[in-house]
């Protein structure tokens, strides 16, 4: 008989529940009685004989016939036996019965001496979909239920979720740079960028975001390169392609700024084109060429907020403070909390009468 984990309740009708219970029809001996085993063996009959003839043979369950066993047969689906699969044994009519064991290494499992009536039970094996079922319980005899147990995917049921992948440390090194790029912080974001480029060489967002660094800071000997790979990426990176441009113009390779320049033209230029080669002139010194691009870019999108405050900025460089005052409104009501907020509230504090 297979014993399972039970709880301390009173013994259900139908089985021995502890051992305590079974020394209550054959006691320990009590002491100098002797050892039952090797020649003292005939010390110890003068205790039994009495004690058996008090106990009838219909006193206990399990001889008189009157419980019924489970047998479970557990396979996979390609029919070999399953060990260590759990069996778990309830009765719905009493939440304190639970009987527990595993299979064996032929995938069998049994459980003995149960009254008769009806029970639930369960098989269940890590990897594979739990099958759950009932029986009733035939006094005298045995159940046997053959189960087959089936991975998710034969059974129907959602895969269970794949580990989290591991954070690729280029992209964290890369999204780190565009904090410190955001943050004007341009040597830490140089920093991050070379180390995402040494993890993924050639990298195309990297290597224009290297190179549109570079060459804010004057660096063009230095950005060429990055910025060529990101042009010559697939698709090009469209951000990479004015940098260049002035890059090519500042070395006299006018030849081939005019390339890349048609380059972007065939590309379509975006708001946030417009926005940058605007930029780019007001750099250089060439705010009429500028005031034209934000222009562009605002009636393309007049939401685009860096748009609103540059060109707010433009009309204050022209002596135009009046009509600058409701572009920095409209870019502090669009982001509060923007790039350039701090300094537009404080902008805007001081061209107010």
């Amino acid at each position: 008989m297979i014993e399972a984990h039970r709880s301390p309740a009173t013994p259900v009708p139908g089985r021995w529940a502890t051992l305590a219970d079974r020394t209550k029809i054959f006691p320990r001996l009590p002491q100098g009685a002797g050892e039952i085993h090797g020649m003292r063996f005939a010390r110890a009959v003068k205790w039994i004989l009495p004690l058996v003839a008090l106990v009838s043979l219909a006193s206990i369950p399990s001889l008189a016939g009157n419980t019924g066993s489970l047998r479970v047969e557990v396979t996979s689906s390609d029919g070999k036996p399953l060990p260590g699969a759990r069996l778990v044994l309830t009765d719905p009519g009493n939440s304190s019965f639970r009987e527990e064991t595993r299979t064996d290494r032929s995938g069998r499992a049994d459980i003995l001496g149960l009254a008769p009536r009806a029970f639930d039970f369960q098989v269940s094996l890590e990897g594979f979909v739990t099958y759950e079922s009932n029986f009733l319980a035939a006094a005298g005899a045995r159940t046997v239920r053959k189960i087959t147990l089936l991975v998710p995917a034969e059974a129907g049921a959602p895969e269970p979720p794949p580990a989290a992948a591991a954070p690729d440390p280029a992209v964290a090194a890369y999204n780190e740079a565009v904090g410190f790029y955001r943050q004007e912080r341009m040597v830490e974001a140089l920093a991050r960028l070379d180390s995402c480029l040494s993890l993924k060489p050639g990298d195309p967002a990297a290597s224009a975001l290297k190179g549109i660094i570079l060459e804010g800071l004057g660096r063009c000997d230095e950005a060429m390169s990055s910025l060529e790979a990101a042009a010559a990426a697939s698709p090009p990176r469209k951000e990479a392609l004015l940098p260049l441009v002035r890059c090519l113009e500042k070395a006299g390779r006018q030849e081939e700024a005019d390339r890349y320049r048609r380059l972007l033209q065939s590309l379509g230029r975006t708001p946030q084109d417009l926005y940058n080669e605007a930029v780019g002139r007001i750099n250089e010194g060439n705010n009429a060429e500028a005031f034209k691009l934000i222009e562009a870019a605002l009636a393309a999108d007049p939401g685009f907020a860096p748009a609103q405050y540059q060109y707010a900025l433009l009309l204050v460089g022209r002596g135009d403070t009046a009509a600058a005052i409701p572009w920095i409104e409209k870019y502090l009501a669009a982001a509060p909390d923007g790039e350039f907020a701090a300094d537009a509230r404080q902008l805007l504090s001081a061209l107010k009468p």
